[in-house]
């Protein structure tokens, strides 16, 4: 009669048999299939804020703001996010930065905060803004606008100073884009700040003298609003919006064609790496549900939806160069991707020709062979 210790150790070693062989055939399925490794990666944030806005200097330098005054700064590419003061409460919308150090970041309560050492210190600037501001660009260390309730705000002194620009209508502007110190682009609509009610409709306006005058290239009343705005060259650009909408232009706004892009979803905005490569990002209306990513390599002709790993809404995406980029969103979501949101397989087996036969053979190499597909 086997002893009780007998028993368990036999029990213990059919454990052990039973996971190596569900193992071995996992491992064999990848070495004959290949791996996977998912296109997009979520990264702890260490929040559970809403995170509205996003921006990179550099591959591993980046900056992400949010809800209750929430900034975070990565200097290793997101692989760890530390909190920054910000010394405000208030919701942040955006963020900009001309280089690793110089940066702007805006949000409620009239909100403009700049730093000049990569956000180790956040000063509040003083100016005549409106309550709400969405957005900020910057082209260098001295010149950046910021857009938001019925207004565009400029500075030519690091925001020492800020100077009005009226727009002429009421809405919000939730993105603004210049390509130079003179060409700009801003975008707005959905204004829930408007009295009486919110008024609806897509607005483009265009800039050719920095602003000092903005003038309506489109209003569009079939569309709730138009939220990022994107420019190639200062000809190129794309918008995108409510209702799955993206616009195309090839003449500085003259015309907007509009591309397909298989949702109805919002689209909250638009990044291009370079002329043909780029990446869309937005939600289901009105909630934090619903996170959806879309990507070109052709200028737009065709947008494809990427596999990301989260149900939740997403704001706001920046790009370093074609396939390092990072997106960010509701409850704290940070995504990033170093393969242009395509999924990674990884291939242990190669099928090479044996010439002396004229048979493929089937041969384990060093290296993994990596296909994007």
């Amino acid at each position: 009669m086997l002893k009780i210790g007998q028993i368990m150790l036999m029990n213990f070693m059919k454990i052990i048999i039973t996971n190596f062989t569900s193992l071995l055939y996992i491992l064999l399925v990848c070495l004959s299939q290949g791996c996977t490794k998912p296109g997009w990666i979520a990264q702890e944030s260490g929040t559970e804020n809403r995170l509205l806005g996003v921006w990179f200097s550099d591959e591993n330098t980046g900056t992400v703001v949010g809800d209750r005054g929430t900034i975070l700064r990565t200097t290793d590419g997101g692989d760890t996010w530390t909190s920054q003061t910000s010394g405000t409460g208030e919701f942040l919308w955006g963020v900009r930065f001309a280089d690793s150090m110089n940066g702007w970041v805006v949000g409620e309560g009239s909100t403009i905060l700049h730093t000049t050492d990569g956000g180790a210190t956040w000063i509040k600037q003083p100016k005549e803004a409106p309550d709400f501001l969405e957005s900020v660009f910057c082209l260098n260390s001295d010149t950046a606008w910021a857009a938001g309730f019925c207004t565009i705000l400029h500075t030519t002194n690091g925001g020492a100073t800020w100077t009005i620009q009226r727009i002429g209508i009421t809405t919000d502007i939730w993105d603004v884009f210049f390509t130079d110190a003179d060409t700009g682009t801003a975008v707005g609509g959905w204004c829930l700040s408007c009295a009486p009610k919110p008024y609806y409709g897509g607005y483009i306006l265009r800039t050719t003298d920095g602003g000092i005058n903005w003038n309506i290239q489109r209003y569009d009343t079939t569309v709730i609003g138009f939220y990022g705005v994107f420019f190639t060259d200062t000809d190129t650009g794309f918008v995108v919006g409510a209702g799955g909408t993206i616009l195309h232009t090839t003449n500085g706004g003259v015309s907007w064609t509009q591309q397909i892009s298989g949702t109805t979803k919002d689209l909250k905005d638009v990044f291009f790496a370079n002329a043909d490569t780029g990446t869309i990002v937005g939600r289901i209306v009105p909630g934090g549900l619903g996170g959806i990513i879309l990507r070109t390599t052709n200028d737009g002709k065709t947008w494809i939806k990427q596999k990301i790993p989260t149900r939740n809404a997403l704001y706001k995406v920046c790009f370093t160069e074609a396939n390092t980029g990072t997106a960010v969103g509701y409850n704290g979501t940070i995504l990033h991707t170093t393969t242009g949101g395509e999924p990674l397989r990884f291939h242990f087996f190669s099928k090479i020709s044996d010439h002396t036969s004229g048979n493929n053979k089937t041969i384990i190499y060093g290296e993994r062979s990596k296909h994007l597909f």
